[in-house]
């Protein structure tokens, strides 16, 4: 509490555009955590954008980062400006562990063509997480639906990268839950965020294989640990059950009075002692070879573990080697500013950063089947 008090404070209404310039132009970076962030973010990126800021955030909301990117890419490309979303739980695990798999068949003259992720975890649920559904079930979102997902292929001379993904093996259906042989585990192949992952791991492969004429395809995959079949069932049963319920004004209104409210979440307890998060991979090289990854947080991933991310993020960013800025770190990336994926505008920097933190574990093998 003594160290907090002696960080000097900017109270800034980030609703009054006025006030944004106060809070961006004497910084290196800016982390926010605010959502609905195209409920309370845009003015933020639009200020960042501008005054050549850094700016990292937490949010999962895809349509959104796209609509920003499509608006403000070319200014943070003049200011300088590193504008990287999706920082937390959506979606850091998925993006590093594939760029980490990527790069590890790279040093063996080989191009990643398939990649697959198996989540286990324990979490609590957030009440900000269910505010952005609700807001994006209820009608009263404002995203152009031209925009949601429109630039994933977007390179940052506006041109359409050739560097496709494809997302298509993942099911919606709960009947593809199953026992898995290479896991030892019952699995189930819906995943909640397979659609934010899948979208950043697609627009990562797009930009890691700009200027390449003839980039092989990569197949993403992703799947869920469950206890046994019956769980995974209700499990996915319950997901689509809740959801369709809350597109619904009146159930809607109902379960707004049961769920957690924004800004509320699980107990400190849950996020530091009882929760975690384990994401296992499995890379296919272009000459068959094997990588299984494992990427280990030791809490609660949605609070906790994500602080953890785009805190260190943050600072990434912050120590960063820039033209309109003083730093010791060299980031990847073509470009000196723009808007960026996790991996390709923090790169290792930002896995060697977890790791350190004693927070993270991180390791990869070449496997023989």
């Amino acid at each position: 509490e003594n160290l907090l008090s002696e960080i000097p404070t900017i109270l800034v209404d980030t609703s009054k555009p006025s006030m944004l310039p106060d809070l961006v132009k004497d910084s290196r970076c800016i982390l926010t955590t605010v959502g609905p962030f195209e409920r309370y973010g845009s003015g933020v990126v639009e200020a960042c954008a501008k005054y050549g800021t850094h700016y990292v955030d937490t949010t999962g909301e895809v349509g959104w980062v796209n609509t920003m990117q499509l608006a403000w890419q070319e200014t943070a490309q003049k200011t300088g400006a590193k504008i990287v979303s999706l920082c937390g739980n959506d979606s850091i695990p998925c993006d590093i562990t594939t760029m980490q798999v990527e790069k590890f068949l790279a040093d063996r003259g080989e191009t990643l063509i398939k990649m697959e992720t198996l989540y286990e975890w324990i979490q609590g649920l957030s009440g900000g997480t269910l505010a952005t559904a609700k807001l994006g079930l209820s009608g009263k979102s404002r995203q152009d639906p031209k925009y949601v997902f429109d630039a994933n292929y977007r390179l940052a001379d506006g041109t359409e990268s050739p560097a496709k993904t494809d997302l298509s093996q993942v099911s919606l259906i709960p009947r593809n839950t199953g026992w898995s042989g290479r896991y030892a585990k019952w699995t189930k192949s819906f995943t909640v965020m397979h659609n934010v992952n899948g979208r950043v791991v697609q627009r990562s492969h797009a930009l890691r294989n700009h200027g390449n004429k003839n980039p092989q395809p990569l197949v993403y995959q992703e799947c869920e640990a469950v206890q046994d079949f019956k769980s995974g069932f209700v499990n996915t049963v319950s997901f689509f059950l809740t959801f369709g319920l809350m597109a619904i004004p009146p159930t809607r209104a109902l379960l707004s009075q049961i769920l957690p409210k924004q800004g509320e979440g699980p107990s400190r307890k849950n996020m530091f002692e009882t929760s975690y998060c384990a994401l296992s991979g499995q890379g296919t090289g272009s000459k068959g070879t094997k990588v299984q990854s494992v990427l280990y947080f030791d809490k609660c991933v949605g609070y906790a573990s994500t602080a953890r991310m785009i805190v260190e993020s943050a600072l990434c960013l912050a120590l960063s080697k820039s033209s309109t800025r003083t730093g010791s770190l060299t980031l990847p990336s073509g470009e000196e500013g723009g808007f960026f994926t996790p991996s390709t505008g923090l790169g290792s920097a930002l896995v060697d950063r977890l790791v350190s933190s004693k927070t993270c574990y991180f390791a990869l093998k070449e496997v023989k089947e």
